[in-house]
């Protein structure tokens, strides 16, 4: 019975052994997480701007379109499509510094949207610049 015995001792002393080696490490993951969370952050902010800047470039190429598109019809204007233009990116409230330029040809209409998406990150260059040229309906 005494083997039995050293190696019951034996098991114990390799389970204080543990307890001691894990009690030296105490507080590790604390500061593993200090260090972690605000990488994470910044990964989480640095998506976060990219989306709403994919985001602000599409609404501004939809709104180049439906200019391009309301200012090519028959009877139409360039100044009709470059209010819809601006009023279709103003309703979407994704673009600051809203610009909408454009110009018409007997043949053809372009439209351009310029603006800044929202900015969470500083000193990220948000700028935005979407056109679109249509041919002008004309009767054959």
């Amino acid at each position: 019975m005494p083997a039995m015995h050293d190696h019951e001792s034996s098991i114990a002393r390799g389970r204080t052994g543990c307890r001691q080696r894990a009690g030296g490490e105490r507080g590790n993951a604390s500061i593993e997480m200090i260090a972690a969370i605000p990488l994470l952050m910044a990964v989480l902010m640095i998506a976060l701007q990219y989306g709403l800047c994919f985001h602000a470039r599409s609404v501004a190429l939809a709104s180049a379109q439906q200019g391009a598109r309301t200012s090519a019809a028959l009877h139409a204007d360039l100044g009709i499509g470059l209010r819809d233009a601006r009023e279709f990116a103003a309703h979407t409230g994704v673009l600051a510094n809203l610009t909408v330029t454009g110009s018409r040809s007997a043949t053809s209409t372009t439209v351009t949207v310029r603006g800044d998406a929202i900015r969470l990150i500083p000193g990220w260059d948000t700028g935005i610049v979407q056109s679109s040229t249509l041919p002008v309906e004309r009767v054959t």
